[in-house]
């Protein structure tokens, strides 16, 4: 089931992000979880949702500010527009590890390491791969517990950026625009 998550990864990449050209993949190693999850107050991506490879609709996600939760400093991130179902997130980076609040409890999101199935775990590394930012370096693979099914979801983080794409069974979305510590990316 690996495998067959790991080519259907690989083939959304490559149809949705451009090509891939003469990339390798690589075992997850030791990550440092701030470089691919950048949070810090005033950073911005903007996404597209993509229907046959067409922009149809956008959204920006920015952090505006951090707020102290039973002790844990998160980072509060806001989407825009803002729709009926969604909140605020409350996110914070500890050590290799990505935790979220909600539901007035925290929990795992993403672990960068150590390969916990019950969350967000790196199944593989783009040496590099072109997007419409341009070619980016050690893209990060992360999938999420699914429903068994070989298209469990999964989303894409690149250094110093964050998170460049989503892919599952629903709508994925795309990184068009970020600012990221004052740096464009288009």
């Amino acid at each position: 089931m690996l495998f067959m998550k790991t080519i259907l990864l690989l083939f959304l990449c490559i149809a949705f992000l451009s090509s891939c050209g003469d990339s390798t993949l690589t075992k997850p190693e030791n990550i440092n979880p701030t470089v691919y999850f950048p949070l810090k107050v005033g950073n911005t991506w903007t996404y597209y949702f993509m229907k046959d490879k067409v922009p149809i609709e956008a959204f920006t996600i920015m952090v505006t500010s951090t707020e102290v939760i039973k002790g844990q400093t998160y980072f509060v991130l806001y989407r825009s527009p803002r729709y009926e179902n969604f909140s605020p997130e409350y996110l914070r980076v500890e050590n290799d590890k990505v935790y979220k609040f909600e539901d007035d409890k925290e929990s795992l999101y993403i672990d960068f390491v150590n390969q916990n199935k019950d969350c967000g775990n790196v199944d593989t590394t783009m040496d590099s791969i072109d997007t419409k930012l341009g070619t980016l370096h050690n893209v990060k693979y992360v999938s999420f517990p699914g429903s068994g099914s070989d298209a469990a979801p999964y989303n894409s983080y690149a250094p110093n950026i964050g998170l460049i794409a989503t892919g599952y069974e629903g709508p994925s979305y795309y990184l068009w625009y970020a600012k990221i510590d004052g740096k464009i990316y288009q």
